[in-house]
């Protein structure tokens, strides 16, 4: 079975690289389906190149971040500064007199305002004297961001990805033009794509001008002697004295300068992209020249600085004309989904007894909008995960077809938000059987666990979150840190796990319904023992054993704890909190393990489950985090410096004041990335052997053991403590 990939711009060369990458499967064909007959003579081409991490709306992050990462790493490993100017950078704001009020979202493309005015509460720092580049000589800059930023030169990137593509045996064909389909050799062909599909994105093209330029105050000696190889961004929200546009201007390797920021929503998509020359208007040109000078030119003789009144000199060389067309959906976000089989028309179905590629089934990534280039390497990857039938490298459910096409909110997705309430938690596994009777009574036809996959359950979590976000609840996602069942060894990939959570109450408040008083005070005594008492810098365990779990039943008369009883709303008494049975504590603990707060390991320890991390994060941090205090144990909540969420389980810094800390399942990507394993805050070398979590008892009671051990040489002895159990000798005074 052979992949095609229609499409030869960037985000279809960048599948086609991740198809073909080293680990990907090797016994079918890729081939690129292009109708131009020149590559790269798009948008993807002439684009401006600027990549950013976190500048996207909450649906698109996971994308985002994933996207720039992977830039990172394959500039690393491919040497980008030289193959197609990969340079780190710094954003700034461009502040113009009687500058107007910009505005969010999807607006900025097709009303002319700032991509900067969509960076959600972003801090802004002015900028010293002589920072700001000195090719811009028009308005007062401000920092966006000095990190999370980079800049590329998109037409060099697509090449690369297209000769390493071809050099793995991809097929690249154009002029071509797709017509047709055939299922197989004795099937009728199918007039143009799918005519009997019932859904399709609305995706329209906005043009968009552009200039590469050059400027005598910047040059090669500039980009490497004062800005050290950093490209500099700079984003101006619409004036009127800037032709009613918001200009957007990237320094790229070579000391080339790009501008681009005027738009037109009138122009007719030409049938091939070398046609969009033949649209461009000389007079959009002149008025995009004009703002250029205006910002960059030569400051007129006299003048230190631009303004409205006088005209900078024109001194600036024009290297290049361009007019491209980028593909924008209706929302504005892209969409990188699966196609399902019913919207496809008859005779078309995925075969999901298959495993891998050979399960087949159409895709769509499209509708990136200006932000296509920075996407890219992100959407391939997701992409040729979804072909591969493996999990997602990042989660791309707000970006599905069917979040964005289907309106409504029907009995099936009723359905199964009351099947996710009535377990609180639940992996993509154990959703299966779910989804598959409710397709199967939706579709009145018999629909297989095998046949569900990731992009729908990822639907309708989506469509879920959209329903209940009113009411302050979210289905989110985590991956487990512990091992159940001996799913996960740190070094194979741990499942997701998804709970429903509350999203803005004292999580504590929701035990309220189902738990009396006093069983909440014993909660509240349980994760106190759980984040202070066995989370020290000698031991970070951040669990409790089924017997200090059930000792924990009986209220101390000496308990002064300032989390304690009181604390709790709907208290009596002053919050005086009853002690609970030893049967009573161990119904509790059961329920809590049954209802996905805690979980119970092989050796009988309880700790804080995925749902619980989840949901009680901001109560967490703010009950055993002091920011009030200074030393290690201020922080005693500490969070993963890979995936940054927070860690109970995994290794830590060989240094106890360090706060570094990793995951065990995200060690080995987070080193991967690195020149040397050494620690992600302090650098000093990552010791490997250091633990977080209940393997931290076993390496500390081995310390004890033989330290018992050189007492007993020595003639000593002291009383031995329980084996692999969470001591009070660890708390420190």
């Amino acid at each position: 079975m052979s992949t095609v990939i229609i499409g030869g711009g960037i985000i279809g060369a960048s599948v086609a690289y991740y198809l073909s990458n080293d680990s990907a499967e090797k016994e079918q064909d890729v081939h690129v389906i292009e109708s131009s007959s020149q590559l790269f003579s798009a948008a993807s081409g002439y684009a401006a190149g600027f990549i950013a991490k976190d500048w996207f709306s909450p649906g698109v992050s996971p994308l985002g971040a994933l996207s720039f990462g992977l830039h990172q790493k394959l500039a690393a490993e491919n040497h980008g500064q030289r193959a197609w100017g990969y340079m780190q950078g710094t954003a700034l704001s461009l502040d113009l007199d009687e500058r107007e009020a910009g505005v969010r979202g999807k607006e900025w493309v097709s009303e002319g305002a700032s991509r900067a005015e969509a960076v959600n509460k972003r801090e802004h720092t002015v900028v010293e004297e002589g920072e700001a580049p000195a090719w811009l000589t028009g308005g007062r800059a401000e920092v966006i961001s000095d990190e999370g930023v980079g800049q590329v030169d998109p037409l060099r990137l697509c090449q690369f990805l297209h000769d390493k593509t071809v050099s793995r045996g991809v097929t690249w064909h154009r002029p071509a033009q797709v017509v047709s389909l055939t299922i197989n050799p004795s099937t009728q062909l199918i007039h143009k794509l799918f005519p009997s599909a019932s859904i399709w994105p609305r995706i329209s093209p906005l043009a968009g001008y552009s200039l590469l330029l050059r400027s005598p105050r910047h040059t090669q000696i500039h980009e490497q002697e004062r800005y050290k190889g950093k490209s500099h961004a700079i984003f101006a929200s619409s004036n009127p004295h800037l032709g009613g546009f918001s200009p957007e201007i990237f320094s790229r390797q070579g000391a080339e300068i790009y501008i681009a920021g005027l738009n037109s929503s009138d122009l007719a998509l030409p049938t091939r992209a070398e046609g969009s020359k033949f649209l461009i208007d000389a007079q959009k040109i002149n008025e995009l020249k004009k703002v250029a000078v205006k910002l960059m030119g030569k400051l007129a003789s006299g003048h230190s600085e631009s303004s409205s009144e006088v005209v900078n000199d024109d001194d600036l060389q024009v290297l290049r004309e361009g007019l491209c067309f980028r593909p924008l959906s209706k929302t504005g976000t892209p969409i990188v989904s699966r196609v399902k089989d019913e919207y496809l028309g008859a005779n078309i179905k995925s075969d999901h007894s298959a495993v891998g590629r050979n399960i087949g089934g159409v895709f769509i990534a499209s509708g990136h909008g200006p932000w296509g280039i920075s996407l890219s390497l992100g959407t391939g990857k997701v992409v040729a995960d979804l072909i591969d039938g493996v999990e997602p490298s990042a989660d791309v459910s707000a970006l599905s077809l069917y979040s964005i096409e289907e309106d409504g909110y029907n009995d099936s997705n009723r359905a199964f938000l009351q099947a996710f309430m009535a377990r609180s938690s639940m992996t993509f596994e154990e959703a299966k059987p779910v989804l598959a009777a409710i397709f199967s009574a939706h579709e009145k036809r018999e629909v297989l666990q095998e046949d569900i996959t990731q992009a729908d359950f990822n639907s309708y979590i989506a469509t879920a979150n959209s329903a209940i976000s009113p009411f302050d609840l979210e289905i989110k996602a985590t991956k487990r840190q512990t091992v159940i069942n001996g799913e996960s060894n740190g070094q194979t990939p741990s499942p997701f796990v998804y709970a429903l959570v509350n999203t803005t109450s004292d999580p504590l408040t929701q035990l309220a319904t189902m738990y009396t008083v006093d069983e909440i005070a014993f909660v509240k005594r349980l994760l106190d023992a759980m984040f202070e008492t066995y989370n020290t810098r000698r031991c970070e365990a951040m669990v409790v054993s089924s017997m200090q779990a059930i000792q924990l039943a009986k209220v101390s008369s000496g308990d002064t704890s300032r989390r304690d009883s009181t604390d709790l709303p709907g208290t009596t008494q002053a919050g005086a909190a009853q002690s609970l049975s030893m049967s009573q504590a161990e119904t509790v603990l059961s329920s809590l393990v049954d209802e996905g707060w805690l979980e119970k390991s092989a050796k009988g320890f309880f700790s804080l489950s995925p749902r619980g991390l989840m949901e009680l994060r901001g109560w967490l941090v703010d009950t055993y985090n002091d920011e009030d205090e200074e030393g290690p144990q201020s922080r005693r909540v500490k969070f993963c410096a890979a995936c940054k969420e927070i860690l109970t389980v995994g290794q830590r810094c060989a240094d106890r004041n360090c706060p570094g800390r990793l995951h065990d399942m995200c060690v080995r990507s987070f080193f991967r990335l690195q020149q040397s394993e050494r620690c992600p805050v302090c650098k000093i070398e990552w010791p490997g052997d250091k633990y977080v979590g209940e393997r931290a008892l076993a390496a500390n009671n081995q310390g004890r053991q033989q330290s018992r051990n050189t007492q007993m040489t020595n003639g000593t002895s002291q009383v031995d403590g329980s084996a692999d159990q969470p001591n009070e000798d660890d708390a420190e005074s």
